[in-house]
């Protein structure tokens, strides 16, 4: 047991004798020409003297090392400079600088993050989502802190201050809501841009802040209308139908939802979930083509009609020479049903949350408006749409994707920690 505590012991002091030799030999290089005649002689005899103590042999020769050690820390205390004694930043500087260097050169070449926006891609991959919690759902403080820590859950909580009719607030005799954009916290530090909705009880309004990639229309459908059909504009063009949306000067448009609270009763209470991080794979397409089926990022600069410069995500469904055409739920490539991916399955089955490909939102729609219609994709483009074809803003309103836009693929969801953890699809 004594023989194992030497050996350690003798490690540690071979160890620490190195680390001297080492950082001697650098601050000969680097402060050679800012020492003196004899600092430079006194630095070399002293490494010399530890140098050769550590190749002699025998117990006796430990003492000699550990006082060799000593002589020479002494005079690198000396003739250091900024390289001894070290602070904790200039000691570690260069691993700081390496790791910096290297993580730059990763997301540039190889993986880069990616936050989903929006729900384009739902139920594949998520953007901003929210979870609506009733009044017999209640969560404790260590509940909350845990679904924070796992899925990025922020509850949000809206009070009447008023009694009566609760009203929704809209931008004329449409789906669209009114809300002011105002600035707000990421993860509670780092700035961002939210946006304020109000409700209005009897006569006073509340006002809850939300990310601004998350619309709150699904919101209110499953919190204030669980039994109609169909989704938010369909919901609100027959409410217009029947005369539910009006409008007075105080509070311009609005919708009469016909439900009623007293002040101090919860109206709504949710928790918004983060949209799915994951990596995108940057290398593989400098030397392959993208396939179609694959979940691919890419930018908007030089796609005009977006009118945007961001970084998209969408499904490829077509490559240079392809022929498209819908039938609704079914996407057909070449005249045969589109594969390659379990999203085109699904889509086409009407899966579960998938709602297949369609035509709704017909207007502002360059291709694909309706059964007959067909594409080509042209050389050096690509054709890529949403995997939640109704709501997805994809080729069919802006166009090809071109070539050199191409960012990567999706490789890897690894946040939040949900079942869609994981490999990407």
């Amino acid at each position: 047991m004594f023989s194992i505590f030497k050996q350690k012991k003798h490690k540690k002091l071979r160890e620490r004798a190195d680390n001297w030799l080492r950082l001697a030999e650098k601050i000969y290089h680097f402060r050679r020409d800012q020492m003196s005649d004899g600092e430079l002689r006194e630095l070399k005899e002293t490494s010399v003297v530890l140098h050769r103590a550590l190749r002699e042999k025998g117990e006796v020769d430990w003492g000699k090392v550990r006082m060799a050690s000593e002589q020479l820390e002494n005079v690198l205390k000396q003739v250091g400079g900024s390289f001894y004694p070290q602070t904790f930043w200039a000691e570690n500087a260069e691993m700081f600088l390496v790791a910096s260097i290297v993580a730059l050169a990763i997301r540039t070449f190889f993986l880069q993050p990616f936050k989903i926006p929006t729900n384009s891609m739902y139920p594949t991959y998520n953007g901003v989502t929210h979870e609506v919690i009733t009044s017999g759902n209640n969560q404790g403080y260590g509940t909350k802190i845990f679904r924070f820590l796992a899925s990025g859950a922020v509850r949000r909580e809206v009070v009447a201050q008023d009694s009566g009719e609760l009203i929704i607030p809209l931008a004329g005799r449409s789906e669209r809501l009114v809300g002011q954009r105002v600035p707000g916290r990421k993860w509670l530090v780092f700035p961002t841009t939210n946006v304020r909705y109000s409700l209005i009880v009897g006569d006073e309004p509340v006002h809850f802040k939300v990310p601004a990639d998350f619309n709150p229309t699904d919101l209110y459908k499953e919190t204030f209308f669980p039994e109609e059909q169909g989704d938010w504009p369909e919901i609100v063009e027959r409410f217009n139908q029947e005369g539910r949306i009006r409008y007075e000067g105080r509070y311009g448009w609005f919708l009469k939802t016909g439900k009623t609270f007293q002040a101090g009763e919860q109206v709504m209470a949710f928790d918004i979930l983060t949209g799915d991080a994951l990596f995108v794979d940057r290398l593989s397409y400098h030397f392959v083509r993208p396939d179609v089926g694959e979940a691919i990022v890419f930018k908007t600069k030089n796609i005009p009609a977006t009118n945007d410069d961001k970084y998209y995500i969408k499904r490829l469904v077509g490559a240079p020479g392809d022929e498209l055409q819908v039938k609704a739920p079914k996407l057909y490539r070449n005249g045969a049903l589109i594969t390659g991916a379990e999203a085109f399955e699904k889509n086409a089955a009407l899966e579960g949350n998938y709602s297949g490909y369609s035509y709704k939102r017909l207007t502002s729609r360059h291709y694909l408006n309706h059964p007959e219609a067909t594409v080509t994709i042209p050389e050096n483009k690509f054709f890529a749409m949403g995997d939640n074809s109704p709501h997805s803003s994809d080729s069919r309103y802006w166009g090809f994707v071109p070539k050199e836009e191409m960012v990567g693929k999706a490789l890897f969801i690894y946040y939040p920690f949900t079942l869609r953890w994981g490999l990407a699809r």
